[in-house]
């Protein structure tokens, strides 16, 4: 048995690309260790037409997935327009909302396998599922959700995924693992086995910081709005990633503009949003930073300095730290700098 992860095609969006890689994480620690399951991922696959963000096959289950970068209340319908809190939620080409653009991806995926069931010793195409997958905290309300959706509609958040996963089953599908890996084949994925495998899975750490700085925010109440500083400081890692991995056209100009865009979006004053780029610029100069302000800033820059640290550990790990030490050692340094200096030694 095993656990195996495929990339048909790289993604288009970076929230796509970041969103699967933590669903790698959970899943390999779920999976990669159970000698009595086979499970398969598979990354931007097309098939019958449509392009799924995510496949996922198991000896119980097959089900395609779609990822949403939204959080908040969401609230099911059918028909119209899907909102998270008061956010419209976009959904597919034409306008679709998610159950609409995954209600298509399924039938597609039905087709496909039609095709091909004689090589099967038991699917019930009926039980074929779906999962739409959030990367901020959610609340669902799948109040208009009917008996015939609910058993193959599913809804939930990266947080929570790995209990969601596990939970989808049934006994009208039961696949061997030389059946599973036909499906693999007959999706010519032979040779798309995913390259980043072995760095994202040996590096746990990367979803798991993630996961409790928005546990300690929600806690502590620093942010009215905590799904909007995560999704700045995984945008900003983004950013500085392509920054040291030499990709055209970053500058400390454009991620100064961005990210402070981005900031005065959420409430954040122009003041607040310049000065928390301060830090970031020196980061990607390799010049160490300074942690000072509010706690915001501080937990910003821990995720996104423990991230690039994961990545890139020779590449200013040692400026960071001595960046701290002399700020700390200066009489300046908060507690939060403090329990960050003790991480990173």
């Amino acid at each position: 048995m095993a656990f195996d992860v495929y990339l048909a095609h790289e993604f288009n969006h970076q929230h796509e690309s970041k969103i699967f890689d933590d669903l790698v994480i959970i899943l390999a620690k779920q999976y990669e260790s159970d000698p009595y399951k086979k499970v398969v991922l598979i990354g931007n696959v097309h098939c019958e037409n449509k392009e799924f963000d995510a496949l996922l096959i198991k000896n119980d289950a097959i089900t395609v997935i779609e990822f949403k970068s939204y959080g908040g209340e969401i609230h099911f319908n059918e028909n119209g327009t899907w909102y998270a809190d008061s956010q419209p939620i976009r959904g597919g080409a034409g306008g679709k909302n998610p159950y609409e653009q995954l209600r298509e991806n399924r039938q597609s995926l039905i087709n496909f396998i039609e095709k091909i069931n004689e090589y099967f010793t038991k699917i019930d195409l009926g039980h074929v599922s779906t999962l739409l997958i959030f990367d901020k905290k959610i609340t669902f309300f799948p109040d208009l959700m009917s008996h015939k959706i609910v058993k193959w509609f599913n809804v939930e958040d990266i947080y929570n995924v790995s209990k969601r996963i596990d939970f989808i089953k049934s006994p009208e599908i039961r696949l061997k693992d030389k059946e599973i890996e036909l499906i693999v084949q007959k999706l010519n994925l032979n040779d798309r086995k995913y390259k980043h495998y072995k760095k994202i899975t040996n590096n746990t750490q990367t979803f798991e910081v993630k996961e409790n700085i928005t546990n300690k925010m929600a806690k502590e109440n620093k942010s009215k709005n905590i799904e909007n500083i995560e999704e700045l400081a995984s945008w900003a890692y983004l950013i500085v990633k392509e920054y040291y991995d030499g990709k055209k056209g970053l500058s400390k100009k454009t991620i100064r503009e961005e990210g402070q865009e981005i900031l005065q979006q959420h409430g954040w004053s122009e003041s607040e949003s310049r000065h928390i780029f301060q830090p970031i610029n020196k980061l990607i100069e390799g010049k160490g930073f300074t942690l000072f302000g509010s706690p915001k800033k501080v937990i910003i820059l821990e995720h996104i300095i423990t991230h690039i640290l994961n990545d890139y550990k020779e590449d200013g790990l040692k400026n960071v730290i001595t960046s701290l030490e002399e700020t700390i050692k200066s009489g300046h340094g908060s507690e939060a700098m403090k329990e960050l200096l003790k991480k990173l030694k």
